[in-house]
Parts: C-alpha cells; structure tokens; sequence
C-alpha cells in the first residue's frame, strides 16, 4: 500500500525550479507558478502511509464534503477548509475545456515537436519534451492519475492549453471535485493527493498519528545552483526522447521547503526536509539533424 501512496504523489517546488537556467522549462515552470498553487505544489513531504489508507477506507462524500475516521477521529473536509488551507485561487473557468478555439489551435502548434498541430488527444512523443513533462506534472499533483501517461487525454489537454495560455481558473472547484471524485463510495478510484491529505490529517486535533515517509526526492521537481567552491556537479535528471535517465548526483545540506501556515487554526503547515535535484533537459536531435551528421561521417 506504501508504494501506492509514494507512486501516486508528486510535489513541485516552484521557488526552487524557477532558478533553473533552461528557458524552455522556465517557461513552463513560470505558467505553473501564475495559476497560484504555490502551497498545493509543495506543501509538505510527509505521507502518513497507515493513517492514510485508514482514510481511504473510510472516505465518502457527505452533503458535499468529504468525511471520514482516522484514528477513531472523524475527519470532515469542506470545499471551505480545503480551499484556506492549500490557499487555492476561487475565480475563473470551472469547466476547463471552455477555453476560445482560437487558443486551443495556437497551442496544438505550440505543443507540437514537429510543427504539425497535435490532436487535443494524442501520443505525448509528439510533443516538446517540455510538455511531455508538463503533462505528468498535471497527471501526477493536479488530476491524481496512475498509470501509463504516453497518452495525452483531452482532460490533460484542455487543462495544459489554460495554464500555458494564463486563463484563470477556480482551483478551488476544479480541485476539491477531483478529491470528491476520489473518495465517492461508488467510483473510487486510485488515492491520490496523498501529501495534501496527510497535512489535513496532521490538523485533526487528537488523533494519534502513526510513523510518516518522507517522500523521495525524485518525486519532488526541485533545482538547485551548484556551488562553485564545493566543486561539485549536478547533472540531474535527463530528458531523452520518452525515457527519463536519472543520472547519480552529489548529495547536498537538506533544505526546508515548507510554507508559512494558513490562518486556520485547526491545521498547521509542517517545514519538511527534502534533497534538491537540478533538472536539466536535454532535447533529443530531429531527424534531419540525425541524417546531416550520418551523411557527414560517410
């Protein structure tokens, strides 16, 4: 159940990746930031795998919140405590695929490797590589998919098109229904926001919490500036065609990347400790390049 918990959650912490060089991540990582789920990102990087499985198990959607019994503690969650804890913005569009057509066409070129637009469902090697990435960090921390993403389903699409093109949208709405959707009683389907929830758990007064995993640094997007006088190098993860080789890299003086806590008293952010990773993209050689050098060596 504990590799379930780890696989499902993904954080980014945006203070951290906006330092990166490359500019087509930064790119990507400054749209992120614009949708203002700073704190949803990188809140905490402490699963609470027992008590978390315990709240599955009990989880339902009750007169529109989420309840359920941790510890013998009953847990309820409304769209209210969800939105002031994660800080999550309350305006803009609810139903994403509402964006102008116009927008959707400029970005079906814009996602495209090749330059030939690209389906609103497609395979995601068809896409920059940054959008590649882009799409599991909306599979991952947004919509809380597991699984295969080598497709890109119009959900992920449609959402991708908003945050790139800087369309507002209620977080809050778009959020809280996904958890709902997560513990209704007769869809359930895969946990997911596990590190959200397990803040949400630690804000139960009295509950006796069990043993927390700190989630690995792999599944935290993180970019850290070597030190030059430390003279040590950081290669980080490297993006190749659709695999992703993570290179062994240097360890580092633990950082904490945890946020200041909302104004509810019931609930307290906790500072985490987490190892930086630098990313660095590394975007594979066209076919054309691929033949002018195999032409050359001949």
């Amino acid at each position: 159940m504990d590799f379930v918990f780890i696989q499902n959650a993904l954080q980014v912490n945006l203070e951290s990746v906006l330092s990166l060089p490359n500019g087509v991540m930064l790119k990507v990582f400054k749209a992120l930031e614009s949708t203002r789920l700073r704190v949803f990102f990188g809140c905490s990087t402490a699963i609470y795998e027992k008590d978390l499985q315990e709240f599955f198990a009990n989880a339902k959607v009750e007169r529109d919140a989420v309840v359920s019994t941790v510890g013998g503690k009953r847990m309820f969650i409304s769209e209210k405590i969800f939105t002031v804890v994660f800080r999550l913005p309350t305006e803009g569009l609810v139903v994403i695929s509402e964006s102008p057509e116009r927008m959707v066409t400029h970005m079906q070129i814009e996602f495209s490797d090749s330059g030939v637009p690209v389906e609103r469902s497609c395979k995601k090697k068809a896409m920059k590589i940054e959008y590649r990435l882009l799409n599991d960090i909306i599979a991952k921390a947004l919509t809380a998919k597991v699984g295969s993403f080598d497709v890109v389903t119009q959900e992920r699409f449609d959402m991708m098109v908003a945050i790139m093109d800087g369309v507002e949208l209620n977080w809050r709405n778009i959020l809280f229904g996904i958890l709902k959707v997560k513990v209704n009683t007769s869809t359930k389907q895969a946990s997911g926001f596990t590190v959200q929830i397990s803040l949400l758990i630690e804000g139960v007064q009295e509950i006796q919490l069990g043993k927390s995993k700190a989630l690995p640094s792999l599944k935290i997007f993180n970019g850290s500036k070597g030190s030059s006088s430390s003279g040590q190098s950081l290669e980080g993860a490297h993006f190749k065609g659709e695999a992703v080789v993570v290179v062994p890299i240097a360890k580092f003086k633990r950082t904490t990347v945890g946020r200041e806590a909302p104004a509810v008293k019931a609930f307290s952010i906790v500072s985490a400790m987490v190892e930086p990773v630098l990313i660095q993209m590394v975007r594979p050689s066209s076919s054309r390049e691929r033949k002018t050098t195999a032409a050359m060596r001949s």
